[in-house]
């Protein structure tokens, strides 16, 4: 295997060698492609597969859909589609610790990591990776957010995968299958007001997490948190439905999490309409 993107190897550098012969220029990244739920594997501007390939071993003329094989004269493509623009910089990773009051708070690594993440998405463009450190984090705080406020939820994006489970010291290059979820427990909570453990739910965010309408694919990523303490107890269209997580229209991938101590009409941990969301080795719990 050679010029390649294969998941779970480790890429040339650090090659799984149960996957085969390594040769060189394998990667192991998210590929960020367009929409692959609905068939759509065509590559984002900032694909780390844009260029990537070996034009020496290529012999056709063409991608899949007729168009050249090779764009601009660089090199060409990973996949079935070649790029046809110039890319924008690839993916990079972003750094949530709520426990770090000092540094520079600006995501660029854990040392100067947000200390929250509202802000971590409301400051990240897409084809980024954000991880997220063990602790508990609120959709009420953040440099916009107002406190205690019940409508205030966390919203995926577009070619962002979010990832949790980190004790907050891993090094870029970190196997992301590695990550202790028990002992680095990451949580998104619609606690707002912090008493759950002594009073009852009426003060919480009506969805932990909202995606309404951003027409989301599977280049959404949810990896490794729980999410607890949504209550969705309102009157009006979906405001009583999906306490946890409320998918309209829009269909991310989530993996490895735990929704639980969520409570709504309809759907308390999940509710979805209009909406093709993957879930993979997640867990509901009452």
């Amino acid at each position: 295997i050679l010029s390649s993107l294969v998941a779970y190897s480790g890429g040339s550098d650090d090659w799984n060698h149960v996957l085969g012969d390594n040769g060189f220029g394998n990667i192991d990244t998210d590929p960020f492609l367009n929409n692959p739920a609905n068939g759509d594997i065509s590559l984002v501007d900032c694909s780390p597969a844009i260029d990537a390939g070996d034009v020496f071993f290529n012999s056709a003329t063409e991608d899949i859909v007729g168009n050249d094989r090779v764009f601009n004269n660089v090199e060409i493509d990973m996949g079935a589609y070649e790029f046809q623009a110039v890319p924008m910089p690839g993916s990079t990773i972003v750094y949530v610790d709520a426990s770090k009051t000092s540094g520079l708070n600006d995501g660029s690594n854990w040392t100067d990591a947000y200390l929250n993440l509202q802000d971590a998405l409301e400051n990240t463009a897409t084809c980024a990776q954000i991880w997220v450190a063990k602790g508990t984090y609120y959709p009420d705080e953040g440099n916009n957010q107002t406190d205690d406020l019940r409508t205030s939820t966390f919203v995926l994006k577009a070619n962002i995968a979010i990832y949790g489970g980190f004790a907050g010291n891993e090094v870029p290059n970190f196997d992301l299958d590695t990550r202790d979820f028990v002992s680095n427990e990451t949580i998104l909570s619609g606690d707002l007001d912090q008493n759950d453990a002594t009073d009852n739910q009426l003060g919480n965010s009506n969805h932990v997490i909202t995606n309404d309408g951003n027409e989301l694919s599977s280049t959404a990523v949810l990896d490794g948190f729980t999410i607890s303490g949504g209550n969705a107890d309102g009157m009006n269209s979906f405001e009583s439905d999906g306490g946890g997580m409320i998918n309209i229209g829009a269909s991310p991938l989530v993996r490895n999490c735990i929704f639980m101590d969520n409570t709504a009409v309809q759907g308390a941990g999940v509710f979805n309409t209009s909406s093709s969301p993957e879930f993979l080795d997640c867990r509901w719990i009452e």
